[in-house]
Order: structure tokens, then sequence, then C-alpha cells
């Protein structure tokens, strides 16, 4: 089964690597979208993923999310917030 993952930076990776890895561990893939491949904590950066990587002999991998831009992008961040107001 593949299983993907979207968060804001590698920092959801430290949070939820003992599920991420019992996941591969099954034989399942697990795919990684960050919006930022950057964090403040040297100890969450890509580098941890690069290694998990390499680790999980191709079930697991990571690459930058694709961003909206333009006037989609904006009306899509305000009905997100929106809705959010409204939950």
């Amino acid at each position: 089964m593949k299983y993907l993952i979207i968060a804001r930076n590698p920092s959801i990776f430290v949070q939820y690597e003992r599920v991420i890895r019992r996941l591969c561990d099954a034989g399942n893939q697990v795919v990684m979208l960050l919006n930022s491949t950057v964090w403040r904590n040297a100890a969450m950066d890509e580098q941890r993923l690069k290694q998990y990587r390499e680790e999980s002999e191709g079930r697991f991998d990571f690459m930058p999310a694709v961003r909206t831009k333009g006037l989609f992008a904006i009306l899509l961040r305000h009905k997100r917030e929106l809705v959010n107001y409204m939950a």
C-alpha cells in the first residue's frame, strides 16, 4: 500500500518516525511532501530524511510539495481560512 504524508517541514518526520518506520517495515511505500525542507532546529533537517531513505531500501521518499502561485493560490488560501473559522 502507498501512503502520502504532507507536512510543513521536516520536523513532522521526527514526530511520526515510529509510524513511518512501522509502515515501511510492513512493506508499504511512504512518500512525504514538504512545504519547506529547512527547519530552524539542526536535528530536524533534511539530512535525517535522507538517512532514513537510504535505510528503508526504497520504501520511503520525500520531496518538496508543489506550490500554487497567482490568483488561484490566493483564493484557495482564503477559502481554507474561512473553512477553518467555520469548523
